[in-house]
């Protein structure tokens, strides 16, 4: 049986094959037309030779689409063949009936679908191209896909805490903060089991991520952004996803700890504020406007809506939580 991008390219390969078929009838028409009719053959060639080259101009930008994603997902060598023949043929139909200009446009827009799809085969959105990029990715991406994309996201989260737990502890941060932190870590142990058995993947193992900041402040700030804003954001589309859908049980279990996972991010702020630096630091924090889950339920501008209104909240709680308190009267 063979795979989907095998089978994109195949139909890709024979798409851009029909072009080159319609010019070449085009052609062999008009060659072996009488001189007096040979006009009004050109005529008439005229419709589908234009209707090949819209078609050839399209199946550049998706036949490139197919070889990248083939690529990405490191398919058969047999898939990538056809995807590049698919390319090449497409290129050339085109050539052949339209002028450079119009080539020109269509490698730009060729390039950019490259781009797009690289970012959207990367994984969980929360770049420039997040909009864009995370479109491509709910059009290229499995559902399989997506849960085993958590799953990986939700091992790399235990290793966090547990980093976080020790700086934390280093500073002499309450014991029972730091008690939560792990019990967090604990949390997102079962996510990824949970969302492992979801992709039918055996459970992935906590990845190590990039080594935590041991000073208070930057530490105080990833909080800020990865704990308040990240995991409430993460915690509404949850929300939203188990209310539309299946694994609603699951999902809504997954929701509820990450919030309560922002819940413990305000109380870390509440303790550290008041620690040297940190205030100044999370003043000066600028949190990201755009950031996007791989979600085939709740799409891209569904969730931008809702992220900025999670991050307005956020704002808000941050300004009252470093506002001076006012000073008695009298």
């Amino acid at each position: 049986m063979q795979r989907p991008a095998s089978r994109l390219a195949v139909i890709a390969v024979v798409l851009s094959a029909l072009p080159l078929l319609v010019y070449a009838a085009c052609i062999g028409a008009i060659a072996v037309s009488p001189d007096d009719l040979r006009w009004t053959v050109a005529g008439v060639s005229f419709v589908p030779w234009t209707a090949s080259t819209l078609l050839s101009l399209v199946l550049v930008v998706v036949s490139t689409v197919v070889l990248v994603r083939a690529v990405a997902r490191r398919r058969s060598s047999r898939g990538r063949l056809l995807a590049v023949v698919a390319t090449a043929m497409s290129l050339v139909g085109a050539a052949c009936g339209t002028t450079p200009l119009v080539l020109l446009v269509a490698g730009v827009a060729a390039g950019i679908a490259i781009l797009v799809t690289m970012v959207a085969a990367a994984g969980p959105m929360g770049r420039p191209l997040g909009p864009v990029a995370a479109g491509w990715h709910l059009l290229l991406a499995s559902e399989d896909r997506i849960w085993r994309a958590r799953a990986e996201d939700e091992a790399r989260s235990v290793h966090a805490f547990d980093a976080i737990a020790e700086v934390l502890a280093a500073h002499g941060a309450p014991a029972d903060l730091v008690d939560r932190v792990h019990v967090a870590s604990a949390d997102e142990d079962r996510h990824a089991v949970l969302t492992a058995e979801l992709a039918g993947i055996g459970t992935p193992r906590p990845l190590r991520t990039d080594a935590r900041p041991s000073d208070l402040p930057t530490l105080m700030v990833d909080t800020l952004v990865d704990g308040c804003l990240g995991e409430a954001f993460a915690a509404a589309v949850l929300a939203l996803e188990a209310e539309e859908g299946a694994q609603g049980e699951v999902l809504a279990s997954i929701a509820a700890d990450e919030a309560g996972h922002a819940a413990l991010g305000w109380d870390l702020l509440r303790w550290g504020v008041d620690q040297p630096g940190v205030r100044e630091a999370l003043a000066a924090a600028r949190l990201p406007r755009v950031s996007l889950t791989p979600s085939r339920r709740i799409g891209p501008w569904r969730q931008l809506a809702l992220h900025r209104t999670v991050r307005r909240a956020v704002v808000a709680r941050r300004d009252a939580l470093l506002a001076p308190e006012p000073r008695p009267v009298g």
